[in-house]
């Protein structure tokens, strides 16, 4: 069971040594394939649907926090 335990640790902490550290180019490659699939702006429909849906239900919020809400999502 030791033996389990320290190759399981071994594997794991080797995949966290060697992952990607460059994540501004995946998160970029990642935003380009999300806009060519058309996901993206699925993506930014539905969330601007779900924020509408939470204004109606959370009506006493500020308009201002919905709108830095709506930024911080779809920009």
């Amino acid at each position: 069971m030791k033996i389990l335990l320290f190759l399981f640790i071994l594997v794991t902490a080797n995949l966290v040594a060697y992952s990607q550290n460059d994540m501004s180019s995946y998160a970029q490659t990642l935003s380009k394939m999300m806009e060519v699939s058309g996901q993206k702006a699925t993506f930014k429909v539905s969330i601007s649907k779900m924020i509408d849906l939470f204004k109606q239900q959370k009506s006493e919020v500020p308009a201002e926090t919905w709108t830095e809400f709506e930024q911080a999502f779809l920009s």
